[in-house]
């Protein structure tokens, strides 16, 4: 599925603009995110959600206001987090995740990161990018990609992953620590057709790319990464 950039406002927004809206001014004092930022994040501009413009910068925030974030996380109840998960994401079931606070961390965390690393534990399925809908062993993403062109990450549960559950994907570029996505979705077991289509707004630039899926649980455990090269853009 194709998602606009909202998608990642929505997460910004539950960082610094939801639970700063429950946050009482008498508890620790020097933890508020400034009002001037609050506000941006709290209401983009038109042109910004239209096409994205403005969100690096908005993730660089982020980046420089974690302690913040996770004070307000860590303070907020347990009702206040589970209330906002649920109208940030209210397509998906979320009973899955037990630690709501803790998944409210850890979503923080994977979207600071911004890019594949060596994961804790091994991987129980695999990973590819293609131009295609269907993948087959012989698919190879070239390293030219037109401008606007969508692409597929596809995901091979490969028998390890219950059916009717849902993931969670991360899409980034590792160059920039721009993240792209960052959603569920909802899977088919046993199936090498699960897949998300994406193309950035305005276009593909050259460098690496990483994608990486998770289990939509407290820990966000990953399940699945893999990384591409984009050496050519084509107009």
């Amino acid at each position: 599925m194709h998602y606009a950039v909202t998608a990642v406002i929505a997460i910004l927004c539950f960082g610094l603009g939801y639970l700063t809206a429950h946050w009482s001014s008498d508890q620790t004092p020097g933890t508020k995110v400034p009002d001037q930022v609050l506000a941006e994040l709290q209401h983009p501009s038109s042109a910004q959600l239209e096409t994205g413009q403005g969100v690096p910068s908005w993730q660089t925030q982020l980046k420089t206001q974690t302690p913040e974030i996770t004070a307000l996380i860590n303070t907020a109840s347990s009702e206040q987090i589970s209330h906002y998960l649920d109208q940030v994401f209210p397509d998906y079931d979320l009973s899955e995740i037990q630690d709501k606070r803790m998944f409210a961390n850890r979503l923080m965390n994977e979207f600071i990161e911004a890019k594949n690393t060596e994961p804790a534990t091994p991987l129980v399925a695999s990973a590819t990018v293609s131009f295609y809908e269907s993948i087959t062993a012989s698919a190879v993403l070239p390293r030219d990609i037109p401008l606007h062109q969508p692409l597929f990450a596809h995901l091979d549960t490969q028998g390890k992953v219950d059916s009717g559950k849902q993931i969670f994907i991360r899409w980034s570029n590792r160059d920039s620590g721009e993240v792209l996505f960052f959603m569920p979705q909802r899977i088919t077991a046993d199936s090498q057709q699960n897949w998300v289509s994406f193309s950035p707004a305005k276009g593909w630039t050259p460098g690496t790319y990483d994608v990486r899926y998770y289990q939509l649980n407290s820990e966000m455990v990953p399940i699945a990464q893999t990384s591409y090269v984009i050496e050519r853009v084509l107009n």
